[in-house]
């Protein structure tokens, strides 16, 4: 999923667009049979786990493209026919 003005502590004022999963499984001490995170809860551990591997938000930066060209994420399909109506807003 698109995710709108990601940002981060480590860059201030800085926003931008980051392709991030919209549903994520988490296993931990905690939760050893995994718990499910949806929606902007995903989005958040998703980019903290990121830190843990020394990735940052511009690692997972996307330029959105135009809405008659090919979507980012390889399906085939144009972007309007893919993603266009699937972006995470903060």
């Amino acid at each position: 999923m698109e995710f709108e003005n990601e940002g981060c502590l480590s860059y201030p004022d800085q926003w931008i667009l980051t392709k991030r999963y919209n549903e994520i499984c988490v296993v931990d001490l905690f939760h050893p049979h995994g718990i499910i995170l949806t929606g902007f809860t995903a989005v958040v551990v998703n980019h903290e786990i990121d830190h843990l591997y020394g990735k940052t938000m511009y690692d997972s930066q996307i330029t959105r493209p135009q809405t008659n060209q090919k979507c980012w994420c390889n399906s085939g399909y144009k972007y309007k026919n893919c993603h266009l109506n699937k972006i995470i807003k903060s």
